[in-house]
């Protein structure tokens, strides 16, 4: 074969969307089924925000060089596939340098993909999914103008309100990445001038911000007729003392309860010429406590003592010692293959039970009428994804090991106890709730939102009417909500089915709200994420910030007086830290991880004299352009003898407190 010529073969077939580089449920769990038990950067679990980590592992992703060969345009060699030098995000998830004009660095010439590198090519195959639908022959022959081809043109991603800037920056950065890269793949990069052009990417708006969205314009449209006027007098109240002018404002707070983080703004809302509405945000705020924790505490507190009851009765004289062992953590004698099986057993048995008595709980709630139901296990699972033989006898074997006799996991009997679930759940998210409730009754609120799959469970609204943030009936489960015929999710009484659906129709409404809807309009553009760092400090291991840890107090107080450059601030370094972030003085306050403060090497410390002083300068303070509001540096380092030891510590982002995943990537839990 001469230099320059191709053979021919599905490896160099033109790239079609549809061709899969990650694969996501149902897929994605049968092929973690059938995994032969290694664990890999690729796989993850759970709905927690991705971490921005930027470090690259230290082995490739199983499987991952043969997913990107084969989504290769014709006439490219492995450059454009992301796994050698030209195409494709980097090692740490950014877009290839040498893949723009006069880009310099290498990209990735092995799948060892970071966390943010996975997110990269999340997005990357939500894209591919999203064009290839959108033109899919079923999809628009069942519209009108079935023969004209439909493009892409805008990309809105919702945000947790909360969300640090930094790493807002380093979303906007891989999704942009990501749009760059299915086009380099799609052949379409080199069209200059012509359509399809790269959609727009957008990401001004959180969650939260997009429920208020779907409930005004509801409200507005189809409930008032367009009439502003009678819906802000009714619903709002007078706020000039406040500068809101002499027409009545509306101010609405927002509760997002997701899988992983509770979300609260607060925001304000007047109307321009009974035409426009002009929206100010006063308030945002979030936890990292949400429904997954209420998750695992279902699992720990009722479905892990059933089967400790089980074993006990099959002859095992201190089952949850076996429980520990299997669940507690990792242990220095345990395989790798016995970590990927207590994985899977987790998430095929464990957790679908837990949703189960959740499910349970959200359709029954709790009150004096509600009895105690007992199932059988295997009656809590999901029938369409049933576990596998394997991980069963993983913990059949187990369990006989230590003793059982007759042990089936499938008939342990679970008690259905609607009153304990109840307290389950309030026990994890209650106080979050209360603090929440407090800060809309300080904001004197009109209208409070609740959002979010989690937001159905009854004892999410049983917190709200004993705090009284605003009156009863102002108080909005998005569940019950009717929002009319418009909503493309709404159930047969035209109400919203899932309030986590809520989010997604906001943002279209945000894209729209600004000229293209009939007698609705709504300045959008004036939304934007903003920063909730005014505290700054080294975290606890409770992840609390004492009074006596805050290294940098409120920094808008020198913004507005425009003196807010080169801030900072000198710590005695022992050991690894967090620097986290809290938004209001309080020490009861959560805090929010930002930073971790490493040593270099390690192994180097044993002479060094100790403490380092370490200077952290943060960047210019600015009121106006928030991008670096969170942005530090370290500056110098000196020992305890004063002599300099620059690049012995390093300073780098890191908003989760475990590098190694939560317990729905590792299936540690708490045995009561």
């Amino acid at each position: 074969m001469r230099p320059g010529q191709f053979r021919q073969g599905r490896g160099l077939a033109p790239f079609r969307p549809g061709q899969r580089l990650l694969v996501a449920q149902p897929r994605a769990h049968r092929a973690r089924v059938h995994a032969p038990g290694r664990r890999c950067p690729g796989q993850r679990g759970g709905d927690r925000p991705v971490q921005p980590q930027a470090l690259p592992v230290g082995y490739p992703a199983a499987g991952a060089r043969l997913a990107l060969q084969r989504c290769r345009p014709r006439r490219c060699d492995d450059r454009a596939a992301g796994v050698g030098p030209g195409h494709g995000p980097d090692d740490r998830g950014r877009r290839s340098a040498a893949a723009t004009a006069g880009g310099q660095g290498q990209p990735a010439v092995r799948a060892k993909f970071s966390r943010s590198g996975i997110y990269s090519l999340m997005l990357t195959e939500i894209l591919f999914q999203a064009i290839a639908m959108i033109n899919a022959p079923e999809i628009r022959l069942a519209r009108r103008h079935g023969d004209v081809p439909r493009r892409l043109r805008r990309i809105v991603l919702t945000m947790p309100p909360a969300m640090p800037v930094a790493e807002q920056r380093i979303m906007r950065r891989r999704a942009e990445g990501a749009v760059k890269l299915v086009w380099d793949l799609m052949g379409l990069a080199a069209v200059d001038g012509k359509l399809p052009r790269e959609p727009a990417v957008v990401l001004n708006l959180d969650e939260a911000s997009g429920t208020q969205l779907v409930y005004l314009y509801t409200e507005i449209t189809q409930k008032f007729r367009g009439d502003y006027g009678a819906f802000f007098g009714l619903k709002g109240k007078l706020r000039a003392a406040e500068g809101f002018g002499p027409e009545p404002a509306l101010r609405i707070a927002s509760i997002d309860i997701g899988g992983g983080t509770t979300d609260l703004i607060v925001t304000t809302y007047t109307v321009e010429g009974q035409r426009a509405i002009n929206p100010t945000q006063n308030f945002r705020e979030g936890f990292k406590l949400a429904g997954d924790d209420i998750l695992a505490a279902v699992v720990e507190r009722h479905i892990l003592p059933a089967i400790s009851k089980s074993l006990n009765a099959a002859g095992i004289g201190d089952p949850r010692a076996m429980l520990r062992k299997l669940f507690s953590g990792n242990r220095g004698s345990e395989t790798e293959l016995e970590r990927h099986l207590r994985r899977q057993f987790v998430t095929q048995v464990l957790e679908p039970a837990g949703l189960s008595l959740l499910h349970a709980y959200e359709q029954g709630g709790a009150g004096p009428q509600a009895g105690v139901e007992v199932k059988r296990l295997d009656a809590l699972w999901d029938k369409s994804l049933p576990p596998s033989g394997r991980v069963l006898e993983f913990f059949t074997d187990e369990a006989h090991e230590h003793g059982a006799t007759g042990f089936d996991i499938a008939s342990v009997p679970v008690e259905i106890d609607l009153s304990a679930i109840e307290a389950t759940a309030l026990g994890v998210i209650g106080q979050t709730l209360a603090d929440l409730a407090e800060i809309i009754h300080a904001y004197d609120c009109d209208i409070l939102l609740l959002s979010g799959r989690p937001s159905r469970l009854p004892a999410i609204m049983k917190v709200m009417l004993a705090k009284l943030p605003v009156m009863p009936d102002r108080i909005v489960p998005m569940h019950q909500y009717g929002v009319g015929t418009w909503y493309p999710f709404r159930d047969v009484n035209a109400r919203i089915e899932d309030p986590k659906t809520a989010a997604a129709v906001g943002a279209m409404l945000c894209g729209l709200a600004e000229g293209h809807l009939e007698a609705f309009l709504m300045r959008t553009s004036r939304l934007a994420m903003k920063s909730t760092a005014r505290f700054f400090g080294e975290m606890e291991i409770s992840g609390q910030i004492r009074r006596r840890n805050v290294f940098l107090a409120d920094p808008t107080l020198n913004a507005k007086t425009g003196e807010g450059g080169g801030e900072s601030f000198v710590l005695n370094f022992y050991a690894p830290i967090f620097i986290g972030f809290r938004q209001l003085d309080l020490e009861r306050w959560p805090a929010t991880p930002l930073y971790y403060l490493e040593f270099t090497n390690p192994s180097a410390t044993a002479g060094m004299a100790l403490p380092l002083k370490v200077t952290i300068e943060r960047a210019e303070v600015d009121i106006d352009h928030m991008e670096r509001w969170e942005e530090f540096r370290i500056t110098e380092i000196e020992d305890a003898d004063g002599n300099s030891r620059r690049g012995q510590v390093s300073l780098r982002l890191q908003t989760l407190k475990s590098a190694q995943g939560y317990w729905r990537d590792t299936g540690v839990l708490n045995v009561m």
